[in-house]
């Protein structure tokens, strides 16, 4: 436990909030299981690290939009192998409240929940929390179940702007219709967003975390963290053309969101994919081994390289991407490659 407790302290991204500690002594103490926890940044990012070192017993895995949609086979792949699903969020952040809140309220997917608040140093973000759900006789299509929920959360963010035009409600807005693949309509919001200059040196928007939603006067600390929200907007854009099929326009954003979190594997994945559906099989493979190298369990890097390896005739190393994909409860790809006797 002393070595658990001091490599979270070590680990980027720790914070020094109450609460953090007493979600590791609960996740620690779970039966063998599968969890998935939103490791894109803060505490559940210290999970992965930290459980995957540790914690044999718990296989954990990043939250990505492609396992929320193949979320039932999943579960299906745990109860054959009499394993249980954890879901792990900190849902301090309004993208991650989306989740949380969500699944938290879903009977199935969230049949036993934990709930750990957390209360920081000054009170910045006063009213977090790690959320903690285990899985239990799910049998629904969570995808589509969601998309109906994005349709809310964008209701209440335009709300928001046509009361104060507030360029955070833009910003969720913006991703929100990414994630429903409403590519054009998250590029106009996006686009908003950058040209109001969020990203220049010295702009900061003091932000009320109780309700991210509106301006607030706040203070020093406050508008620090704020101006970082935004720092992920190339990303969201880059994403965006992509989804709309303007691969060079998302390259370019992605490229740019490099200067701001050069260790992001999200950031090669996506422009991983540009390349490849540009046909640059050599730039699509560095960036996909790069996500790769960043994020050990980014499994859909795995099936995108597989891909361009099974393309240019390299069975071998295809079927050794997939099968990895496999025994972390992913099969398609590997078992129909040995349906056509590709894999053995």
């Amino acid at each position: 436990w002393e070595q658990t407790e001091i490599a979270f302290r070590e680990t980027k991204g720790w914070a020094n909030g109450a609460g953090m500690m007493e979600m590791v002594q609960y996740v620690s103490q779970l039966p063998k299981g599968l969890v998935i926890a939103d490791t894109q940044r803060g505490h559940p990012a210290t999970t992965l690290h930290v459980f995957n070192q540790y914690y044999p017993q718990l296989q954990v895995i990043d939250l990505q939009q492609h396992i929320l949609n193949d979320i039932k086979s999943i579960y299906q792949s745990t109860q054959k192998e009499k394993r249980n699903l954890y879901f792990v969020f900190d849902a301090r952040r309004p993208g991650e409240r989306i989740w949380a809140d969500y699944i938290a309220s879903h009977e199935q997917l969230c049949a036993q929940k934990k709930i750990i608040s957390k209360r920081f140093q000054k009170e910045i973000l006063n009213d977090s929390a790690v959320i903690i759900c285990q899985a239990h006789g799910f049998t629904g299509d969570f995808s589509t179940q969601h998309f109906k929920y994005m349709d809310l959360v964008i209701k209440q963010q335009t709300e928001v702007i046509e009361r104060n035009n507030n360029i955070l409600a833009y910003y969720h807005r913006g991703k929100s219709y990414v994630t429903l693949k409403q590519f054009k309509k998250g590029i106009d919001d996006l686009t908003k967003v950058i040209e109001s200059g969020v990203l220049s040196e010295g702009f900061q928007v003091p932000v009320n975390f109780d309700n991210p939603a509106f301006i607030d006067e706040g203070n020093d600390e406050v508008e620090e963290i704020a101006h970082g929200i935004f720092q992920d907007v190339y990303l969201a854009r880059g994403s965006a053309y992509i989804g709309f099929g303007e691969y060079e326009k998302g390259i370019g954003d992605l490229t740019k969101e490099l200067e701001f979190n050069p260790n992001e594997p999200v950031i090669y994945y996506n422009r991983g994919y540009a390349y490849k559906n540009l046909k640059q099989y050599d730039k699509a493979l560095e960036d996909f081994t790069k996500a790769i190298e960043l994020k050990r369990n980014f499994l859909q890097s795995y099936q995108q390289r597989g891909m361009i390896y099974l393309e240019r005739g390299n069975l071998d190393l295809a079927c050794l991407d997939w099968k990895y994909m496999c025994q972390q409860g992913i099969c398609k790809e590997y078992e129909e490659a040995k349906k056509s006797s590709d894999c053995l």
